[in-house]
């Protein structure tokens, strides 16, 4: 072979890296756009369904005596003497569980969101209440260090924000405001002026509900950021954790649990590190990374279903409530990069 051959082969190696390269990128952004597509157009909705499925299951189990939150409930209700002197447990108990489900049927009509979320907000104001009543039961050590039940507790800080949000990007009014006007003014002068109040009323709207939309996707985009950091600085320090539970359950012979926990709480405290980072590009990594999750936290549910499932498949363990709480934080990360992350790559705030 010459020389000058042995020169034409080395080029057209290094045309092929290169063009290989730049294929790869077109794809990788044909994928982000489509993933961002899929944000916008779907990411709110995944959000309020992930709400309604997860009060209407976990409420319906408790009026049927299958939930598992009675661990938690029984205590609290017998720490709280006036409580306990008012109402039995079991009747405190099936009532809360109907307030959720309905709460959870509520979630399922735009028209509905917003009095679902109200009454979803009277619901979670007393579910932090285990946290200071029976705190040996809720940490490992208070306040840094909470148990399963109380890391389930602590994550509803984010299904109450997510649910604002909710009220926020996919509602409707209950009643739909009348198009007849009790008062119109009339004649040419009148009625320029009549356009310029409703036009000026309806800039005032817009401008409430952006500022609204902003505050309670921003609200919850510091929860979120919040719970993965605790969660995952939890994992990351082996401290006890509902996610060693995850890789306990996991077969060794697919990963070791020393390799695994710390993977998962690095996972976690990368999530929660970028969405608490300025900037949409970092959400975008943490919309990411948080399929990648959802993924992980779901293996129980393949390799050991009956450690989520007391009876397959509507009576959830404990710890089974807890990996399924996790599809509102996806969907929430999901439904924050939509609305914030308009400048990663593939976006529109990215065209070059």
């Amino acid at each position: 072979m010459s020389h000058g051959d042995a020169t034409e082969t080395g080029g057209d190696h290094l045309y092929r890296a290169v063009d290989a390269y730049y294929g790869v990128r077109r794809m990788g952004r044909a994928i982000d756009a489509r993933f961002r597509k899929w944000e916008r157009r779907h990411g709110a909705r995944a959000l309020r369904y992930s709400l309604a499925f997860v009060f209407f299951w976990f409420g319906i189990t408790k009026p049927l005596a299958i939930s598992p939150a009675d661990q938690v409930v029984r205590p609290t209700l017998a720490s709280t003497p006036i409580l306990n002197e008012l109402i039995s447990f079991r009747l405190f108990f099936q009532a809360l569980g109907w307030w959720e489900a309905l709460v959870g049927l509520g979630l399922l009509w735009k028209r509905t969101v917003r009095v679902a979320v109200a009454c979803m907000c009277v619901q979670m104001a007393s579910t932090f209440t285990p946290l200071f009543v029976i705190p040996t039961e809720t940490f490992h050590w208070w306040p840094l260090v909470p148990s399963a039940p109380g890391l389930y507790i602590i994550k509803n800080f984010a299904l109450a924000t997510a649910g604002l949000a909710v009220v926020s990007l996919d509602s409707e009014p209950l009643f739909e405001r009348s198009r007849t006007r009790r008062f119109r003014l009339t004649g040419s002068p009148a009625t320029g002026l009549r356009k310029r109040i409703e036009g000026v009323l309806a800039t005032g709207r817009r401008v409430l509900r952006a500022m609204s939309s902003r505050v309670t996707v921003g609200s919850l985009h510091m929860g979120l950021g919040l719970v993965f950091v605790w969660s995952g600085m939890l994992m990351v320090s082996a401290s006890p954790t509902p996610g060693q539970w995850v890789a306990s359950v996991v077969p060794n012979s697919l990963i070791a649990d020393s390799v695994f926990i710390p993977l998962l709480g690095v996972l976690e405290l990368a999530i929660g590190l970028y969405l608490l980072i300025p900037g949409s590009r970092a959400t975008h990594a943490a919309a990411y990374l948080c399929v990648g999750y959802v993924g992980v936290t779901m293996l129980p549910v393949v390799f050991a279903p009956s450690e989520v499932f007391a009876t397959m498949p509507f009576e959830p363990t404990f710890e089974g409530v807890y990996i399924f709480k996790d599809l509102i934080l996806v969907t929430g990360v999901l439904t924050v990069d939509a609305y914030l992350g308009d400048g990663g790559p593939g976006g529109p705030g990215d065209d070059a």
